[in-house]
């Protein structure tokens, strides 16, 4: 889906879930043309779009892991950095989890 503009890929397991984080350089201008470019992508290999939780764009697969993309900021265009469910917002990168829970503490699992 993101080809080979992943960076600082990390992993990280705690008591509530086991998480991939990583970033990608944004090269769109808005978010919704870098949404759009990998919408289909994502509900091609069972990603379906969520809702938005503050900055985030929140998608969900059937085993309810979540995929949470958090959008960049620009400098100068706003005073403050916003965040999503489990991540901050980043200058000039998108900051991507892909989110295993343990306990049902995430968007994607609140209902079930």
């Amino acid at each position: 889906i993101f080809g080979n503009q992943i960076l600082g890929k990390k992993i990280f397991s705690s008591y509530n879930a086991e998480r991939l984080i990583f970033q990608v350089k944004d090269l769109e201008q808005n978010s919704d043309n870098f949404i759009d470019k990998i919408d289909g992508r994502l509900n091609k290999r069972g990603w379906n779009y969520k809702e938005k939780y503050k900055e985030a764009y929140i998608y969900c697969d059937r085993d309810m892991n979540q995929l949470e993309l958090v959008p960049p900021i620009k400098i100068g265009t706003v005073m403050q950095s916003g965040e999503g469910q489990s991540l901050n917002q980043l200058v000039d990168y998108w900051n991507i989890g892909f989110i295993h829970s343990r306990h049902k503490r995430y968007v994607c699992n609140m209902n079930s």
